[in-house]
Formats: structure tokens, C-alpha cells, sequence
């Protein structure tokens, strides 16, 4: 990647100031890149932290909505809060988003319930040949703002990486 900027670099260098915002758009996506790695590693390291808090907050069951984490935890995900559904069957399952994909709906993150998923959570899509969550209910997610989350959040997570029957790396890609 730097060799390609820094060919666009020596290319364009006519043009006065461009090397420079080659420069600084190279650094500002190898920040990006380590705020992802340093999120996706708290996200795996403290996901029952932030089980136990959201336990906490007496969620009706049937209920998927986002909320704000507490400060000692934002620096987890992206935007600061977490995903959280609380099933009929009263298990409790979280999303930590902790790459978002600006202007779409794609994102990066780790899930976790609090007792292990069944075969009946999973959904193989064969044109992704992964499995996919996909967490059943008559729940609506709303956002952090109050307003009805029509993403797949619980209905259509990829699996990138099983860790166990409980903790998962996914994403979601619309395209």
C-alpha cells in the first residue's frame, strides 16, 4: 500500500500540495486500521464486561436496541455503544460494531450471547459458503436515537471467525 502511494506521489508531484494529501490520506487509514485492531482486541478481551453492564439494564424480553456504553467501556466500539437483544427465550446477545464502513451499512464486529447458540441460530448462505447468525424473534432494533434499526444486526452476521459456541468475530456486507 505505501509503495502505490508513494508511486501516485512521484507521479502526480507536479502538482503542487497532492504528495502531501497523498501523504496524509495513507496516514489517516493506517490510523483507522490500528483503531479497528486495538477495538476488535478490547472487544474480545472485555465482551463479559460488557455482558454484565448491559444485564444491568433491565431489557424487556423480545427487545434489541442500541446502547450507550458506559465511559470505562466506549473506547470498545466505533461509535460508542453496543448492540444488545434480549430473547423470548431470555438469553442475552450483544454486537460490538467496531469498524463501520462510512455511508453503508457494512461493519465489523464481535457477538456474543450469554449461553451457547444452537443449530437453529445459524443460516448457511451459499453464495457467501459461511455460515450466517441469525438470531429469530418478533423484535424490532432501535437505535440509540430512539428510531426503529432496520440493519441486520441480529439477523444477518457472517461469520468471520468462531471462537467458541458463543463468542464470534462477523460482519456484514449489503453488497
Amino acid at each position: 500500500m505505501k509503495r502505490i502511494i508513494n508511486g501516485l506521489a512521484e507521479m502526480l508531484s507536479p502538482i503542487v500540495g497532492l504528495p502531501v494529501l497523498i501523504f496524509h490520506i495513507w496516514q489517516s487509514t493506517s490510523r483507522s486500521r490500528g483503531e479497528y485492531q486495538s477495538r476488535n482486541r478490547a472487544s474480545l478481551n472485555q465482551y463479559q464486561e460488557v455482558l454484565d453492564w448491559v444485564k444491568t439494564q433491565n431489557l424487556l424480553l423480545d427487545t434489541a436496541c442500541e446502547l450507550p456504553l458506559p465511559q470505562n467501556l466506549v473506547h470498545i466500539t466505533q461509535r460508542g455503544s453496543v448492540f444488545v437483544l434480549h430473547t423470548a427465550d431470555d438469553r442475552y446477545c450483544i454486537l460490538m460494531k467496531t469498524w463501520i464502513f462510512s455511508g453503508r451499512e457494512n461493519f465489523r464486529g464481535t457477538f456474543y450471547c450469554d449461553e451457547p447458540l444452537s443449530e437453529n441460530d445459524f443460516r448457511n448462505y451459499p453464495y457467501e459458503n459461511k455460515n450466517c447468525i441469525r438470531i429469530e424473534g418478533k423484535y424490532n432494533c432501535i437505535d440509540k436515537n430512539g428510531k426503529e434499526d432496520y440493519g441486520p444486526n441480529f439477523k444477518e452476521l457472517y461469520v468471520s471467525q468462531n471462537h467458541n459456541d458463543q463468542l464470534f468475530e462477523v460482519y456484514y456486507t449489503l453488497n
